[in-house]
């Protein structure tokens, strides 16, 4: 009979296998930290700054992100907040699936209205950021009016469970850790490849994009009978070498 720690060991390794994630570095691109409209970041840095994005299937029952960015000087509750200077309320943006350019899918960060924090959506339509401030015109150029930014509550259906957790990762910047249960049509859909995108508020003040593809998504099964199978044969392996 095979010892205790030896078993752990075994369950372990049977239940950390996991997928590797895609990395969207969003490195600051402008000429000028401290300035402000320098073609990559609108505003301050610590107010809007997105530094990276990963993404994750681990299975057909989990889905992963982890977004490291600036939020209104740190505020990990991601509340609403303003500018001044007569300026809208700003929020922090929802992260969104498209395919063609069109919205098919989003996870929110927060609650509002009918939608869940960390719940995937189908969408039929999303919300750019012009949609969302009605502030000045679609062609001002101090944030990014086109860029869709919110899922639209009234064109989406909920699919998919999930939770988001934020906390201050470094003075302004925040880290959210986000999981959801992904559809079988988003499994479906990303297998076919999909782009991601974020606005750190809904300003669009600063974007981060990716494209995103996946081959075939072990069920969760899976792994674990493919990791226990790996140690089982190393186990007999080690075996038969003591018994030489």
């Amino acid at each position: 009979m095979k010892s205790p720690l030896v078993l752990s060991a075994v369950l372990l390794l049977c239940t950390s296998l996991g997928a590797t994630p895609t990395v969207i570095a969003d490195p600051y691109g402008g000429p000028d930290p401290a300035g402000a409209d320098n073609g990559d970041v609108i505003g301050p840095l610590s107010r809007f700054d997105i530094d990276m994005l990963t993404f994750t299937v681990e299975s057909s029952l989990d889905a992963r992100m982890d977004i490291l960015f600036n939020y209104n000087e740190g505020d990990a509750a991601l509340n609403t907040f303003n500018m001044g200077g007569g300026s809208p309320d700003l929020n922090v943006g929802d992260v969104l699936f498209t395919i063609g350019g069109a919205p098919v899918y989003g996870v929110p960060l927060r609650d509002r209205d009918s939608l869940v924090a960390g719940h995937l959506y189908q969408l039929t339509s999303a919300l750019t950021s012009y949609d969302v401030l009605q502030w000045l015109t679609p062609e001002a150029t101090n944030y990014r009016p086109g860029e869709f930014v919110w899922i639209d509550p009234a064109a989406a259906v909920d699919v998919g469970t999930g939770s988001v957790l934020s906390s201050v990762f470094d003075r302004s910047e925040i880290l959210a850790k986000v999981n959801f249960v992904p559809s079988a049509g988003f499994i479906s859909d990303l297998r076919s490849g999909m782009t991601i995108q974020f606005a750190s508020a809904t300003c669009g003040n600063d974007m981060a994009t990716g494209d995103l593809r996946l081959g075939a998504v072990p069920e969760p099964a899976t792994f674990g009978l493919v990791g226990c199978a790996l140690v089982g044969l190393g186990l007999i392996r080690l075996r038969h070498k003591r018994k030489q």
